[in-house]
Order: structure tokens, then C-alpha cells, then sequence
């Protein structure tokens, strides 16, 4: 059973951020979005006008320091030999409603499909918006590039 990470947020959050639960290269180095294909980073850095790197600790910085939290809507699963989210079994949802209860967060994005599946399924928002938006994942062959980055970009600059 894999477990997710603890969510990455600063002192007052307003937007958090769901992916379904890290993969391979993620796990293995302890880091959000870790696979050099996702990108999640590539768009955050063009979206606040920084220069890319690869040091975590200002990729951590850039995101508490804007008031957005990182976690995942699955706290563990089964997912043998994989990163795809089609390949989730068994999985358990991290408690959002707790978290959700402790920040003032006004809106929840949804990064990808099963992100927003598992997210549907455990949970009922009525008072915070939910956004659904594309996969950063390189598995999500639907959505160009540009085409993801730009409907990130665009909610980004609804809440922020």
C-alpha cells in the first residue's frame, strides 16, 4: 500500500490544490510533481513569472508563499508497478473536510480525472467552489501542453 505525502501549505492557504496521490518518481524522492514530464511546475513558474529550477525548496517557497496548499485527494492505495491512476485499487481519501475545516481556503482545484472521481466520491462541498481542471500528468495525452497550462492559468487568475 503506498501512502500519499502530508499537504504542503503555509500559514493562510486559499487555494488548495488535489492531485489523486503521488507517483513513482514522486514517492521515491519525497516530492510533489518530482516526474521532469508533469507540468505542474513548469506552469506555476510561468504563471508567477519566475525562473524554472529544480531546487525544491524554492518550488515550496513559491507555492506556500502564494497561498496555495498541495495534497492529494487519496491518503493511501494499492498501485503495484505504476504511476497511472488507472491502476488505483483500494484506495482511502485523506481527510480534506479537516483540513478544509482548519484554513480558509475559498477554492478547491482538482488536478485531473481521478483527482476529481475519488474527490466526488468521498466528499460534498457546498460552501467552497471545486474546479476540475486537467491533468498535468504526461499520461493525460488529451490535452496539448499549452492547452492545460492555459486553463490552469486562467483559474489561477480567478482566485489569485
Amino acid at each position: 500500500m503506498i501512502q500519499s505525502f502530508p499537504p504542503l501549505y503555509g500559514k493562510n492557504p486559499k487555494i488548495l490544490i488535489l492531485g489523486s496521490i503521488p507517483g513513482k518518481a514522486s514517492l521515491q524522492a519525497e516530492k510533489y510533481y518530482n516526474n521532469t514530464r508533469n507540468h505542474f511546475w513548469s506552469l506555476i513558474f510561468e504563471y508567477f513569472k519566475c525562473e524554472q529550477t529544480d531546487d525544491y525548496e524554492i518550488k515550496k517557497s513559491l507555492i506556500v508563499e502564494n497561498g496555495i496548499a498541495l495534497w492529494d485527494v487519496i491518503k493511501c492505495c494499492d498501485r503495484e508497478n505504476s504511476s497511472l491512476d488507472s491502476d488505483i485499487k483500494n484506495s482511502k481519501p485523506n481527510d480534506i473536510n479537516q483540513f478544509l475545516q482548519d484554513n480558509n481556503i475559498m477554492v478547491v482545484f482538482l488536478n485531473g480525472g481521478k483527482a476529481f472521481e475519488e474527490f466526488n466520491r468521498n466528499f460534498k462541498m457546498s460552501t467552497i467552489k471545486v474546479i476540475a481542471l486537467p491533468s498535468t500528468s504526461p499520461a493525460n495525452a488529451n490535452w496539448k501542453k499549452k492547452n492545460c497550462q492555459q486553463k490552469w492559468i486562467d483559474a489561477l487568475n480567478e482566485f489569485l
